[in-house]
């Protein structure tokens, strides 16, 4: 005490303590483990700073870890089967008991998720969605990012679930029983699309075989689940919202419509969305003057196009033997006459009988040099 006389020595009896503030628990996450402990649980609350340990039904708990005022984390001590009660001890005293500290040992199996069907939805939620796994006897909550769903526990390895509106992206899918939480692993994943339809702007490249990597732009890519490259369907490699990677794949021919399929639906068929598969090809040995040749290409090509190797869209497999070719007869049984082409006269008017190619029509091809020459052409 100061008065105009100057200062009191002090006494012990002038001593005053500001006490820490007692600890309180809100939350433990997960609320369950097993008897033979090791169960790295998080708890939440405040007034942790300083906090010396926890206690789990008078077991003292190890791997100890204050991270903030209000969270703890601890493993679990070993402890027999049943529900306890956990204490976190702090300068200020003791936490006290209540529902929020209820942790259950207990020899049910914590939960596994190793499916979920199907594995995507609109943003707008509504997805009736099949939980495939193990331990979800009891299960209290099912949660798609955070968000709780409706559920409908069938039995200890399914659970039907709602699946609940969220913002688009990839979520895991967490299951909640007594004796604890499920772990976010591969078949957890849930995506979340965009609620409009994919849109595809451009595809590159435009041409190429199997095995092609395909880069997709456009939009409301996220969520997306298959390609179609016509009606066969491809598997993306990487999504994001405006891009897919893919790889093109086997079964397609010709020139095909790109559609990208998300839980949205279908992109619509774009001029700039085709991609052009190379046919198989066959090749012909046109010998010195004459050869006899079943036509195997596109079916009513020009005969023109044909010889040059320029076809809709051009096949870099085709060849250019319109140098060599001198003229070409097929045999009409109609008429019973030989019908002739002869490149170079094209604009010439009764010329030519015939100016496209028929699949599987046997031509006589007559070819100049003293050399033999090699046609390779795709197959119709």
């Amino acid at each position: 005490m100061t008065t105009a006389g100057g200062t009191s020595p002090n006494v012990v009896a002038d001593n005053f303590t500001y006490a820490s503030a007692i600890p309180v628990i809100t939350a433990l996450s997960p609320a369950a483990g097993t008897p033979a402990g090791g169960t790295v649980v998080t708890i939440t609350g405040s007034g942790f700073t300083g906090a010396t340990g926890a206690i789990f039904g008078g077991v003292t708990a190890t791997g100890f870890i204050v991270d903030t005022d209000t969270q703890i984390r601890v493993a679990s001590p070993v402890h027999v089967a049943g529900i306890v009660d956990v204490v976190v001890n702090g300068p200020g005293g003791a936490s006290v008991t209540g529902t929020a500290t209820k942790y259950t040992y207990t020899n049910a199996a914590i939960p596994v998720v190793t499916a979920v069907n199907p594995v995507s939805s609109p943003i707008s939620g509504g997805a009736v969605v099949s939980i495939t796994g193990t331990g979800f006897t009891g299960a209290t909550s099912v949660t798609f990012g955070g968000t709780a769903a409706a559920t409908t526990v069938l039995s200890d390895t399914s659970i039907l679930a709602t699946a609940p509106a969220h913002a688009a992206g990839i979520v895991d899918v967490i299951v909640t029983t007594p004796a604890g939480v499920s772990v976010a692993a591969t078949g957890s994943k849930f995506t979340y699309g965009s609620a409009t339809l994919p849109v595809v702007t451009t595809i590159s490249p435009t041409t190429g075989g199997t095995g092609t990597v395909v880069t997709i732009t456009g939009t409301g890519f996220t969520g997306a689940t298959a390609v179609m490259f016509g009606t066969i369907s491809a598997t993306p490699t990487s999504v994001s919202d405006t891009q897919i990677v893919v790889t093109a794949p086997t079964g397609a021919s010709g020139a095909v419509d790109v559609t990208v399929v998300t839980p949205a639906g279908t992109s619509a068929v774009v001029t700039l969305g085709k991609f052009t598969f190379p046919g198989s090809t066959n090749t012909y040995t046109l010998s010195v003057r004459w050869s006899l040749l079943v036509w195997q290409g596109k079916n009513g090509i020009s005969a023109t196009a044909a010889l040059k190797g320029i076809e809709t869209p051009d096949n870099p497999a085709t060849n250019d033997v319109s140098t060599r070719v001198t003229a070409m007869y097929s045999w009409n049984a109609g008429g019973q006459k030989w019908d002739g082409f002869f490149p170079g006269s094209e604009s010439i008017p009764g010329a030519n009988d015939f100016a496209t190619l028929a699949k599987g029509v046997a031509y006589w091809t007559a070819i100049n040099g003293s050399s033999a020459a090699t046609w390779t052409i795709e197959q119709g």
